[in-house]
């Protein structure tokens, strides 16, 4: 049965590593970029949203807007250099950051950290989350929260993502009766029985990037794991 660490050489670096973002590892700044990334993906479809949003990320960055107060104070200047970089409703996504900024500075001065703190459940933390604007929906929420994990103990409630799930079945980790909320525990418990295993973040999302690739949908031809696809056998 495949290791865990074999999976990451194989699919090689997640979305947040190449956005150059380590959301489990930093805060405020780390943490409001990333917020930023899984906000401008919620608006793009199809197979080169994370491109799109990468490249509207760091024309942000390149900016110097990327932060709260900027944000919430020049929404047209937001949508002209999101325009700038190719993502497909400017205007609506400088809209959505400048009212999530907004209302992240009026009620937690500016901070996700804040934010967070004292959250008590995943219900109550992805609520604040996507109470911050309209089109900040439970699937931004849980794309933000599933690498803080090992941070926050609300963030660890989130429930697998479907494709996840879908990889981690094909590669014999997970049963495919096994749900969605109780999988991130069985994946936590297989990793402490591999040495030198990646943290549990990292090997869920390599699993949703190969469960969207190929196994939620069945497409053993097109997976990226080539000959060593297990569905292949």
């Amino acid at each position: 049965m495949p290791k865990a660490a074999w999976l990451l050489e194989k699919m090689g670096s997640g979305w947040p590593e190449q956005l150059g973002l380590h959301p489990a590892d930093g805060a405020e700044a780390e943490w409001f970029a990333w917020w930023t990334a899984c906000a401008l993906r919620a608006g793009e479809r199809g197979a080169r949203s994370e491109d799109r949003a990468a490249a509207a990320l760091g024309a942000l960055r390149g900016a110097g807007v990327l932060a709260p107060a900027k944000l919430a104070a020049s929404p047209q200047m937001a949508a002209a250099i999101l325009a700038g970089a190719g993502l497909r409703e400017p205007e609506v996504a400088a809209a959505r950051l400048a009212r999530a900024s907004a209302a992240l500075e009026t009620r937690f001065e500016g901070s996700l950290v804040r934010l967070a703190a004292g959250a008590p459940s995943l219900e109550e933390l992805g609520g604040r989350l996507v109470s911050l604007a309209p089109g900040l929906g439970p699937g931004s929420a849980l794309r933000f929260l599933r690498p803080l994990r090992d941070r926050l103990s609300a963030a660890d409630e989130a429930p697998l993502d479907p494709a996840a799930h879908a990889a981690a079945v094909h590669l014999g980790w997970l049963d495919e009766h096994d749900d969605l909320e109780t999988a991130p525990g069985m994946l936590r418990r297989r990793l402490e029985d591999e040495a030198d295993a990646p943290p549990l973040p990292r090997v869920e999302e390599a699993l949703e990037r190969l469960g969207r690739a190929a196994c939620r949908r069945s497409l053993t031809a097109r997976c990226p794991l080539e000959e060593a696809c297990p569905a292949r056998r």
